[in-house]
């Protein structure tokens, strides 16, 4: 099944998606994610459930019950995915490389800036932004994977496995992008009781995606506190033996096929295995458990990541 990397190269026209390497490296989930392409944006996805003990040894014409796998039709909701955008057309005009690559630019920086927000939308859901679909964190029960304590402003360490009957984005409308022609408008402002004006030159774009999540038992969840170089203990923040307490308990199969952790999580996870290095030198930077790999994803930065540019001053106030 495709990644939603792939589906969006797919149906888009050369215009839109020009992906940097770096950003994927940042977004991993855009490339692990299996991608499903609905109809519609409502529907029912039908999920088998695991049982044991169907089927068995019989003797000859003697009979034997039938297995009769359950299978749950679980509702799915897709959310408008908006990456529209304008540009002020003086702007435009005064940029170097001519008009055609100022748009250029705009376009692609409005696309990864909502696929960006995509992705944080999968794992915090309606806790980034409440007119989304709903993410991962919504869907935790009594009967999810998890280990350590959830307390205010704690890193989240996710397991996930991918797959239709698991994990996996779906785009609605056959997964469909809709693109429409670019158009000319006029952006006002009113400041002071008058009302100040420039041309725009602007682009919709549109599309519905939402989450399925098959079982809560696709995926699981590690807490643990915040870790700074600052934390004389980093193996008690967050460790291995936890990784591997949260592998035992999935279903064998719902066995996860990757870990999402922020940075501060893969360093604090560096950091302990560097302190039970019997040669004391520092450890690599994580990048499997168990054999199962890990990702280190930006939309696990706890208050989103924080972007800096040239021209940011200092304020002299503290964020």
């Amino acid at each position: 099944m495709a990644s939603t990397l792939e589906l969006l190269t797919i149906n888009n026209a050369d215009r839109i998606m020009q992906i940097p390497v770096d950003f994927t490296t940042s977004y991993p989930e855009l490339s692990y994610f299996s991608a499903s392409i609905v109809p519609e944006i409502n529907f029912n996805a039908a999920i088998a459930v695991p049982s044991v003990g169907q089927g068995g040894f019989r003797d000859p014409y003697q009979g034997i019950e039938r297995a009769h796998p359950d299978i749950v039709l679980k509702p799915v909701s897709c959310k408008l995915f908006d990456g529209s955008w304008d540009a002020d057309t003086g702007a435009a005009r005064g940029y170097h490389r001519g008009e055609e690559e100022y748009y250029n630019l705009i376009r692609q920086t409005a696309m990864l800036g909502t696929l960006s927000k995509i992705c944080r939308q999968i794992w915090w859901g309606l806790d980034e932004n409440s007119g989304g679909f709903k993410g991962i964190t919504q869907s935790i029960s009594a009967y999810t994977p998890k280990v350590g304590t959830k307390t205010p402003g704690c890193e989240h360490v996710f397991a996930v496995k991918t797959g239709e009957p698991y994990t996996q984005l779906a785009w609605g409308k056959n997964g469909t992008i809709e693109v429409k022609p670019m158009f000319q408008n006029t952006h006002t402002e009113f400041v002071g009781g008058k009302a100040k004006k420039y041309d725009t030159m602007g682009e919709t774009i549109n599309a519905w995606c939402g989450l399925q999540v098959g079982s809560e038992f696709s995926f699981g969840v590690c807490y643990h506190p915040s870790w700074s170089n600052d934390n004389v203990a980093p193996g008690n923040v967050f460790n291995d033996n936890m990784l591997y307490t949260l592998l035992s308990q999935f279903h064998v199969d719902f066995a996860p096929t990757a870990f999402f952790m922020s940075r501060k999580s893969a360093a604090a996870l560096r950091a302990s295995r560097t302190a039970t290095n019997p040669t004391g030198a520092p450890a690599p930077v994580p990048d499997s458990v168990a054999g199962i790999p890990i990702y280190i994803t930006e939309s696990l930065t706890i208050g989103g990541p924080k972007v800096a540019f040239p021209d940011d001053e200092p304020t002299g106030t503290t964020p």
